[in-house]
Protein backbone atom coordinates (compact mmCIF):
# COMPACT_ATOMS: atom_id res chain seq x y z
CA UNK A 1 0.00 0.00 0.00
CA UNK A 2 1.65 3.28 -1.10
CA UNK A 3 2.64 5.32 2.45
CA UNK A 4 0.71 9.01 2.60
CA UNK A 5 2.95 12.41 1.19
CA UNK A 6 5.54 13.22 4.06
CA UNK A 7 5.74 10.06 6.36
CA UNK A 8 9.43 10.26 6.42
CA UNK A 9 8.52 13.30 8.53
CA UNK A 10 6.24 12.44 11.07
CA UNK A 11 6.42 12.72 14.40
CA UNK A 12 7.60 9.74 16.28
CA UNK A 13 7.51 7.89 19.85
CA UNK A 14 7.84 10.22 22.47
CA UNK A 15 8.29 13.57 21.43
CA UNK A 16 4.62 15.06 22.57
CA UNK A 17 5.91 15.52 26.11
CA UNK A 18 7.42 18.54 28.32
CA UNK A 19 9.28 18.49 31.50
CA UNK A 20 9.20 21.34 34.13
CA UNK A 21 9.74 21.84 37.60
CA UNK A 22 8.06 21.63 40.36
CA UNK A 23 9.04 22.16 44.58
CA UNK A 24 12.49 20.90 43.32
CA UNK A 25 10.57 17.82 41.37
CA UNK A 26 11.27 17.11 37.90
CA UNK A 27 7.50 16.73 36.51
CA UNK A 28 6.67 15.37 33.36
CA UNK A 29 3.66 16.41 31.41
CA UNK A 30 2.36 14.62 27.97
CA UNK A 31 -0.18 14.03 25.58
CA UNK A 32 -0.99 10.49 26.61
CA UNK A 33 -4.31 9.76 24.58
CA UNK A 34 -6.07 11.74 21.75
CA UNK A 35 -9.29 10.85 20.18
CA UNK A 36 -10.74 12.52 16.74
CA UNK A 37 -14.61 11.74 15.77
CA UNK A 38 -15.27 11.88 11.93
CA UNK A 39 -18.35 10.48 9.50
CA UNK A 40 -17.71 8.96 6.28
CA UNK A 41 -19.51 10.16 2.95
CA UNK A 42 -22.82 8.77 3.16
CA UNK A 43 -21.80 7.29 -0.73
CA UNK A 44 -18.62 5.73 0.20
CA UNK A 45 -19.94 3.06 2.57
CA UNK A 46 -18.34 0.47 0.51
CA UNK A 47 -15.63 2.09 -0.25
CA UNK A 48 -14.77 2.84 3.33
CA UNK A 49 -15.28 -1.06 4.42
CA UNK A 50 -13.05 -2.17 1.49
CA UNK A 51 -10.21 0.05 1.90
CA UNK A 52 -10.39 -0.46 5.90
CA UNK A 53 -10.50 -4.11 5.30
CA UNK A 54 -7.68 -4.38 2.73
CA UNK A 55 -5.42 -2.56 5.10
CA UNK A 56 -6.45 -4.82 7.65
CA UNK A 57 -5.98 -7.80 5.52
CA UNK A 58 -2.27 -6.18 4.75
CA UNK A 59 -1.38 -5.40 8.41
CA UNK A 60 -2.20 -8.95 9.63
CA UNK A 61 1.06 -10.56 8.19
CA UNK A 62 3.55 -7.72 9.72
CA UNK A 63 1.61 -6.62 13.25
CA UNK A 64 -0.95 -7.99 15.18
CA UNK A 65 -4.60 -6.68 13.97
CA UNK A 66 -7.98 -7.52 15.17
CA UNK A 67 -11.67 -6.44 14.11
CA UNK A 68 -14.43 -7.00 16.26
CA UNK A 69 -17.80 -6.58 14.85
CA UNK A 70 -21.02 -5.87 17.21
CA UNK A 71 -24.59 -4.69 16.83
CA UNK A 72 -24.76 -3.92 20.48
CA UNK A 73 -26.28 -0.37 21.05
CA UNK A 74 -24.12 2.57 21.17
CA UNK A 75 -21.13 0.14 19.89
CA UNK A 76 -19.30 0.64 17.03
CA UNK A 77 -20.73 -1.85 14.22
CA UNK A 78 -16.47 -2.27 13.11
CA UNK A 79 -13.67 -2.27 15.27
CA UNK A 80 -10.26 -2.35 13.70
CA UNK A 81 -7.13 -2.42 16.08
CA UNK A 82 -3.51 -1.81 14.63
CA UNK A 83 -1.07 -2.82 17.34
CA UNK A 84 3.44 -2.89 16.95
CA UNK A 85 4.95 -3.17 19.87
CA UNK A 86 8.47 -1.05 20.78
CA UNK A 87 9.24 -3.37 23.62
CA UNK A 88 8.22 -5.30 26.48
CA UNK A 89 6.10 -2.47 27.91
CA UNK A 90 5.34 0.07 25.28
CA UNK A 91 3.32 -0.80 21.68
CA UNK A 92 1.63 1.59 19.45
CA UNK A 93 -2.12 0.73 19.24
CA UNK A 94 -4.46 2.69 16.67
CA UNK A 95 -7.78 2.17 17.16
CA UNK A 96 -10.51 2.80 14.64
CA UNK A 97 -14.48 2.76 14.96
CA UNK A 98 -16.70 2.35 11.74
CA UNK A 99 -20.95 3.23 12.04
CA UNK A 100 -22.24 3.77 15.69
CA UNK A 101 -24.87 1.86 16.66
CA UNK A 102 -27.05 4.66 17.47
CA UNK A 103 -30.93 5.58 17.45
CA UNK A 104 -30.20 8.54 14.68
CA UNK A 105 -30.01 6.86 11.31
CA UNK A 106 -27.16 9.49 10.99
CA UNK A 107 -25.31 7.70 13.97
CA UNK A 108 -24.30 5.23 11.35
CA UNK A 109 -21.84 7.29 9.42
CA UNK A 110 -20.33 7.91 12.75
CA UNK A 111 -16.47 6.93 13.48
CA UNK A 112 -13.11 7.48 15.56
CA UNK A 113 -9.66 7.76 15.68
CA UNK A 114 -7.37 6.92 18.80
CA UNK A 115 -3.85 6.58 19.64
CA UNK A 116 -1.45 7.86 21.77
CA UNK A 117 0.80 10.29 20.22
CA UNK A 118 3.95 9.60 22.63
CA UNK A 119 3.66 5.89 20.91
CA UNK A 120 2.16 5.93 17.75
CA UNK A 121 3.76 4.20 15.05
CA UNK A 122 4.02 7.24 12.12
CA UNK A 123 4.21 4.74 8.86
CA UNK A 124 1.27 2.63 10.38
CA UNK A 125 -0.64 5.80 11.34
CA UNK A 126 -0.25 7.19 7.81
CA UNK A 127 -1.40 4.10 6.14
CA UNK A 128 -4.77 4.27 8.28
CA UNK A 129 -5.58 7.62 7.36
CA UNK A 130 -4.42 7.72 3.94
CA UNK A 131 -7.31 4.46 4.05
CA UNK A 132 -9.89 6.32 5.83
CA UNK A 133 -9.50 10.34 4.42
CA UNK A 134 -11.10 9.75 0.78
CA UNK A 135 -13.96 8.31 2.07
CA UNK A 136 -15.21 11.12 4.34
CA UNK A 137 -16.62 14.40 4.54
CA UNK A 138 -14.56 17.16 3.81
CA UNK A 139 -13.34 18.26 7.09
CA UNK A 140 -13.48 15.14 8.41
CA UNK A 141 -11.52 15.32 11.57
CA UNK A 142 -12.46 16.60 14.90
CA UNK A 143 -10.85 16.29 18.36
CA UNK A 144 -13.27 15.37 21.01
CA UNK A 145 -11.07 14.29 23.74
CA UNK A 146 -7.26 14.01 24.32
CA UNK A 147 -5.50 12.82 28.02
CA UNK A 148 -2.77 15.31 29.71
CA UNK A 149 -0.54 12.56 31.91
CA UNK A 150 1.24 14.68 34.49
CA UNK A 151 4.11 12.11 36.09
CA UNK A 152 4.87 13.04 39.82
CA UNK A 153 8.34 11.20 40.67
CA UNK A 154 6.98 10.38 44.19
CA UNK A 155 5.57 7.29 45.56
CA UNK A 156 1.40 6.73 45.07
CA UNK A 157 1.27 6.88 48.68
CA UNK A 158 2.93 10.28 48.36
CA UNK A 159 -0.28 12.01 46.40
CA UNK A 160 -4.38 12.59 46.58
CA UNK A 161 -6.64 14.85 45.19
CA UNK A 162 -9.54 15.90 47.03
CA UNK A 163 -12.98 15.28 46.51
CA UNK A 164 -15.13 17.79 44.93
CA UNK A 165 -19.03 17.43 44.00
CA UNK A 166 -18.04 14.76 41.12
CA UNK A 167 -18.24 11.01 41.22
CA UNK A 168 -15.53 9.40 43.16
CA UNK A 169 -14.15 5.94 43.07
CA UNK A 170 -11.18 4.03 45.10
CA UNK A 171 -10.03 0.58 43.83
CA UNK A 172 -6.61 -1.27 45.10
CA UNK A 173 -4.68 -4.19 43.60
CA UNK A 174 -2.19 -6.62 44.73
CA UNK A 175 -0.90 -5.73 41.06
CA UNK A 176 -1.72 -1.96 40.18
CA UNK A 177 -1.84 -0.83 43.91
CA UNK A 178 -4.31 2.19 44.35
CA UNK A 179 -6.66 4.15 41.55
CA UNK A 180 -8.46 6.90 42.24
CA UNK A 181 -11.12 8.67 40.01
CA UNK A 182 -12.82 11.83 40.00
CA UNK A 183 -15.82 12.41 37.68
CA UNK A 184 -17.63 10.53 35.11
CA UNK A 185 -15.36 8.45 32.39
CA UNK A 186 -14.78 9.52 29.15
CA UNK A 187 -15.76 13.34 30.18
CA UNK A 188 -14.03 16.35 30.57
CA UNK A 189 -12.26 16.53 33.75
CA UNK A 190 -12.29 12.94 33.90
CA UNK A 191 -9.26 12.25 36.65
CA UNK A 192 -7.39 8.95 37.89
CA UNK A 193 -4.52 8.97 40.01
CA UNK A 194 -2.40 5.88 39.92
CA UNK A 195 0.57 3.98 40.53
CA UNK A 196 2.62 4.01 37.24
CA UNK A 197 5.86 2.32 39.05
CA UNK A 198 3.41 -1.22 39.46
CA UNK A 199 1.47 -0.48 35.94
CA UNK A 200 4.72 -0.51 33.97
CA UNK A 201 7.11 -2.35 36.27
CA UNK A 202 9.46 0.72 36.79
CA UNK A 203 12.16 0.82 39.16
CA UNK A 204 11.68 4.43 40.40
CA UNK A 205 8.91 6.02 42.24
CA UNK A 206 6.37 7.58 39.80
CA UNK A 207 2.73 8.54 40.29
CA UNK A 208 0.57 9.65 37.41
CA UNK A 209 -1.71 11.71 37.11
CA UNK A 210 -4.62 11.84 33.93
CA UNK A 211 -7.30 14.48 33.57
CA UNK A 212 -9.43 14.31 30.66
CA UNK A 213 -9.54 17.31 28.15
CA UNK A 214 -12.29 17.87 25.77
CA UNK A 215 -14.36 20.40 23.67
CA UNK A 216 -13.71 23.18 26.47
CA UNK A 217 -10.70 25.45 27.22
CA UNK A 218 -10.20 23.70 30.01
CA UNK A 219 -11.49 21.34 31.88
CA UNK A 220 -11.97 21.72 35.87
CA UNK A 221 -8.58 21.10 37.38
CA UNK A 222 -8.74 18.21 40.22
CA UNK A 223 -7.13 19.27 43.59
CA UNK A 224 -4.04 17.47 43.73
CA UNK A 225 -1.41 17.51 46.52
CA UNK A 226 1.78 15.79 47.16
CA UNK A 227 3.45 14.62 50.36
CA UNK A 228 7.50 15.17 50.76
CA UNK A 229 7.24 12.10 53.13
CA UNK A 230 4.91 8.90 52.54
CA UNK A 231 1.20 8.64 54.17
CA UNK A 232 1.80 5.64 54.68
CA UNK A 233 4.65 5.61 57.40
CA UNK A 234 2.91 8.73 58.78
CA UNK A 235 -0.41 7.14 59.50
CA UNK A 236 1.65 4.18 61.20
CA UNK A 237 1.73 6.66 63.93
CA UNK A 238 -2.60 6.31 64.00
CA UNK A 239 -4.50 3.44 65.07
CA UNK A 240 -7.95 2.55 65.31
CA UNK A 241 -10.73 4.94 64.42
CA UNK A 242 -8.04 8.37 64.61
CA UNK A 243 -6.34 6.39 61.38
CA UNK A 244 -10.32 6.28 60.15
CA UNK A 245 -11.16 9.69 60.68
CA UNK A 246 -7.52 10.95 59.06
CA UNK A 247 -8.30 8.89 55.99
CA UNK A 248 -12.08 10.10 55.83
CA UNK A 249 -11.17 13.51 55.90
CA UNK A 250 -8.47 13.76 53.05
CA UNK A 251 -10.99 12.44 50.77
CA UNK A 252 -12.75 15.70 51.48
CA UNK A 253 -13.10 18.88 49.34
CA UNK A 254 -11.60 22.10 51.13
CA UNK A 255 -15.18 23.05 52.23
CA UNK A 256 -16.33 19.69 53.72
CA UNK A 257 -13.29 19.56 55.49
CA UNK A 258 -13.32 22.88 57.26
CA UNK A 259 -16.37 21.92 58.10
CA UNK A 260 -15.83 18.42 59.81
CA UNK A 261 -12.81 18.92 61.16
CA UNK A 262 -13.61 21.79 62.76
CA UNK A 263 -16.39 19.57 64.70
CA UNK A 264 -13.41 17.74 66.26
CA UNK A 265 -12.67 18.72 70.09
CA UNK A 266 -9.18 20.61 70.12
CA UNK A 267 -7.32 17.73 71.61
CA UNK A 268 -7.91 15.30 68.42
CA UNK A 269 -7.86 17.98 66.24
CA UNK A 270 -4.11 18.54 67.28
CA UNK A 271 -3.38 14.59 67.27
CA UNK A 272 -4.37 14.29 63.56
CA UNK A 273 -3.10 17.41 62.25
CA UNK A 274 0.43 15.92 61.10
CA UNK A 275 -1.91 13.52 58.36
CA UNK A 276 -4.87 15.71 57.07
CA UNK A 277 -4.30 18.43 54.60
CA UNK A 278 -0.52 17.17 54.43
CA UNK A 279 1.29 18.04 51.41
CA UNK A 280 2.05 21.17 48.64
CA UNK A 281 -0.90 21.65 46.21
CA UNK A 282 0.05 21.04 42.83
CA UNK A 283 -0.18 23.90 40.71
CA UNK A 284 -0.13 22.81 36.81
CA UNK A 285 1.93 24.67 34.07
CA UNK A 286 -0.45 25.87 31.41
CA UNK A 287 2.10 27.42 29.27
CA UNK A 288 3.70 23.53 29.27
CA UNK A 289 -0.39 22.46 28.27
CA UNK A 290 -0.65 24.92 25.73
CA UNK A 291 2.70 24.25 24.55
CA UNK A 292 1.89 20.56 24.58
CA UNK A 293 -1.66 21.47 22.46
CA UNK A 294 0.32 23.26 19.54
CA UNK A 295 2.59 20.22 19.54
CA UNK A 296 -0.59 17.96 18.82
CA UNK A 297 -1.62 20.32 15.94
CA UNK A 298 2.00 20.50 14.41
CA UNK A 299 1.69 16.53 14.49
CA UNK A 300 -1.42 16.82 12.50
CA UNK A 301 0.13 18.69 9.65
CA UNK A 302 2.53 16.02 8.85
CA UNK A 303 -0.54 13.72 8.02
CA UNK A 304 -1.55 16.58 5.43
CA UNK A 305 -5.38 16.43 7.80
CA UNK A 306 -7.85 19.43 8.04
CA UNK A 307 -6.13 22.87 8.56
CA UNK A 308 -9.22 23.32 10.81
CA UNK A 309 -9.48 19.85 12.79
CA UNK A 310 -8.94 21.51 15.97
CA UNK A 311 -12.06 22.57 17.87
CA UNK A 312 -10.14 23.85 21.09
CA UNK A 313 -11.23 27.47 21.31
CA UNK A 314 -7.80 29.08 21.66
CA UNK A 315 -6.02 27.23 19.53
CA UNK A 316 -5.77 29.20 17.07
CA UNK A 317 -5.52 32.59 18.64
CA UNK A 318 -2.33 33.88 20.86
CA UNK A 319 -1.45 31.74 23.69
CA UNK A 320 -3.93 33.53 26.77
CA UNK A 321 -1.24 32.30 29.29
CA UNK A 322 1.59 34.95 27.76
CA UNK A 323 -0.66 37.97 27.89
CA UNK A 324 0.38 40.70 30.26
CA UNK A 325 3.93 38.76 30.49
Amino acid sequence: MEKMKGVENCMRYGLIYEKTGFQNMEMTYSVDMVRYAFAFDKTACCSLSKDMQHLYDYLSDKIRTDLYKTSRSFGYKDLFTFSSDYDDRDSSVITVGIGLNGVNRDDAFKCFLEFNPNKVDADILCMVVDALHPNCTKHWLKLVRWDLAVDIPVQRSQACFYKDRRDYAYYKSARKGVTTYLGQRNKEGFTKLYDKTLESGLAENLTRLEITFGEMDLPTMPQVYIDTNSQEELLLNLSGTNRVLALLLNQLDTGDFETYYNMLNYKLKKKLEPYVKHGVRLEYDFKVIYSLMMRLKALEKNFDLSSDWHNIKFMDEESPFDKGN
